[in-house]
């Protein structure tokens, strides 16, 4: 029963880092990555194939820049496009990599996938490992969301062309977030590769970017803590219908389908009673000192918006 909580609670910690790392782009950003999932496969693609070509080592590390190589290429396409293109593309650019490692069997054995990727730890080892980088990711995380370029990111999220007009470089915002959104989980899938020993193209479909996307909406997207409370939920929720398989007596299939459909049911009711989630992103204010003066005159309305945009 312990090595099945500790395997549950693994599982949480990874996908709170995808978690974090799609919070960046979508949370405080506001750009639709549908695609998500391809730099957790490029991270764990990483490690499989190191251990299949070569003598595992320091090299695996070339799946972190590889994410953030990855990020960039999603954002170049798409340089003067609006942001309603960002979902088609960034699909696009998943599916399309899930599928050319599904069918070249030269480089990482095709749909079989590749065994044999050793366990960097014991699993108790490995739970407080992940536990920690979760902890300094959530901290990372928070010190950005706070920071002036932080700041920036949420003028873009709320009004593309306010951010242009306060001088911001608009490409340059979004090419940062998808690279260190990238980075970030293509980490996480290095060290999903390392836990399950296996990896396969058909771990890394588009419902599982709809699943991290469920975990961050539930929880409350800009709000780190939300995003980490989403990913429990979700996590728990998912393992829990394996026990109601066997109390009904139904399939692994039709299980799947029962646990589909609870997962748009609960996507579908937060968008229409609780759009902002759980727990949601908490707005600061910011007042302008020249109105705060007694001897200033009041400050117009709109105002403080344009003093609370021009601080990012």
């Amino acid at each position: 029963m312990i090595d099945y909580i500790e395997g549950n609670a693994i599982l949480v910690l990874i996908y709170a880092l995808v978690a974090l790392s799609l919070n960046f782009q979508l949370g405080m950003a506001g750009l639709l990555n549908y695609g998500q999932i391809a730099f957790f496969l490029v991270g764990a693609y990483a490690a499989a194939i190191v251990v299949q070509h070569t003598d595992p080592g320091w090299m695996e590390l070339l799946g972190i820049p590889a994410g953030a190589a990855l990020g960039a290429l999603m954002t170049l396409p798409v340089r003067r496009l609006s942001q309603d293109y960002w979902w088609l593309v960034t699909l696009g650019v998943a599916e399309i990599l899930r599928l050319f490692l599904e069918s070249e069997e030269g480089i990482a054995n095709g749909p079989s996938g590749v065994v044999g990727i050793e366990p960097l730890a014991s699993q108790g080892t490995y739970l407080w490992i992940l536990a920690g980088i979760v902890l300094l990711s959530a901290i990372a995380s928070e010190r950005i969301r706070r920071a002036p370029y932080g700041r920036a990111l949420r003028v873009l999220r709320e009004d593309e062309a306010m951010a242009s007009a306060l001088g911001r470089d608009v490409f340059s915002l979004r090419l940062r977030v998808m690279m260190l959104g990238g980075a970030m989980a293509a980490g996480a899938g290095m060290l999903y590769a390392h836990y399950f020993s296996f990896v396969s193209p058909d771990q890394f479909t588009s419902g599982e970017t709809f699943l991290i996307f469920l975990m961050i909406l539930l929880g409350g997207q800009g709000n780190t803590l939300g995003v980490l409370i989403g990913v429990v939920l979700v996590q728990t929720t998912s393992e829990a219908t394996r026990f109601v398989a066997q109390w009904v007596d139904l399939g692994s299939d039709r299980i799947g389908n029962v646990r589909l459909f609870v997962y748009g049911l609960v996507l579908v009711l937060v968008i229409l009673w609780r759009p902002q989630g759980l727990l949601p992103e908490r707005k600061r204010r910011y007042r302008d000192r020249r109105a705060a003066s007694s001897t200033a005159p009041s400050a117009p309305n709109g105002e403080g918006a344009l003093v609370a945009a021009q601080e990012a």
